[in-house]
């Protein structure tokens, strides 16, 4: 009984070893296998970015659509001043999100409401920022002045 015990025991170090010495110097197959894929996706043409490039990359998108939409329509001093609903230029809101609403109730919400321009260019932020998956229940204050980031962060859990 003592020799098989310490065969196995032997056997079980061998193998251990092994393992060891072949991760060590040859790597893991997860890394080799994405280093594969990212290869095939530069080959291919696709742009590789990490996740806050993207999450920036939004939020310029998002910016730059209210610089022309504020070009369209110039704002005067005047105006800035003072809060208007009937010209829908400022708004300011309470979202309610009750349980079991979706992202897509919530933008077409803030699109009737004039806090984001395009439902369609928020519900992308949300969906490949990850936000969508994270809303919360309760009242949030938003204002048409809030980023898409801003608003996002407000009604998550991030």
């Amino acid at each position: 009984m003592k020799h098989t015990v310490r065969a196995f025991s032997f056997g079980l170090l061998a193998s251990s070893l092994v393992y060891f010495l072949v991760m060590h110097f040859v790597g893991f197959p997860e890394e080799m296998f994405l280093q594969e894929e990212t290869g095939d996706a530069t080959k291919e043409g696709y742009i590789l970015i990490e996740e806050t490039e993207l999450e920036e990359m939004l939020t310029n998108q998002y910016e730059l659509g209210l610089k022309e939409k504020q070009q369209e329509a110039p704002i005067s001093n005047d105006e800035l001043a003072v809060f208007s609903p009937e010209n829908n230029r400022f708004t300011s809101t309470t979202l309610k999100i009750e349980p079991g609403m979706n992202s897509e109730t919530i933008t077409e919400f803030l699109e009737e409401e004039g806090l984001i321009i395009n439902k369609v260019n928020f519900q992308q932020y949300l969906d490949e920022a990850g936000y969508s998956r994270n809303l919360q229940v309760g009242q949030f204050q938003l204002d048409s002045e809030m980023t898409y980031q801003e608003i996002a962060k407000l009604i998550t859990s991030n």
